[in-house]
């Protein structure tokens, strides 16, 4: 899998592509958590849409949700989205924010990016309408 990660203020986006096998989603997470960065971010926008084959099986799923719950300790005010119109990939996520739903972080799948976006920053945009 070919991924890019780009930061923002609060924010991070990981952009996948090609075919993501579950080492690729782990070299992601442990690049995330590994970056200062990490602390401050209120959320993760991972966007899907140019990925073409997803490997992964039920086994990897919980890993990967153990290797997930350790970060939230550290940060758990991070909204986390996936970003797919594929029906393949949504069951996927699906499963993993049932596996995550008693978790701190909120979860949600989108089919745009600019949804997404909107969920993750709507309660940045009240606190700043506020002040």
């Amino acid at each position: 899998m070919a991924y890019t990660i780009n930061w923002t203020d609060t924010g991070v986006y990981v952009t996948s592509y090609g075919i993501v096998k579950t080492e690729d989603v782990i070299s992601v997470i442990n690049t995330l958590i590994a970056d200062s960065r990490f602390d401050s971010l209120t959320y993760i926008l991972k966007d899907f849409k140019n990925v073409t084959e997803f490997i992964l099986n039920e086994e990897d799923l919980k890993l990967i949700s153990s290797l997930t719950k350790t970060p939230i300790k550290w940060n758990p005010r991070i909204k986390s989205c996936f970003v797919t119109a594929n029906t393949e990939l949504q069951n996927i996520f699906y499963q993993f924010i049932e596996i995550m739903k008693e978790t701190k972080w909120e979860m949600k799948i989108f089919d745009s990016n600019k949804n997404a976006l909107k969920w993750c920053t709507q309660d940045q945009n009240t606190i700043k309408n506020k002040a």
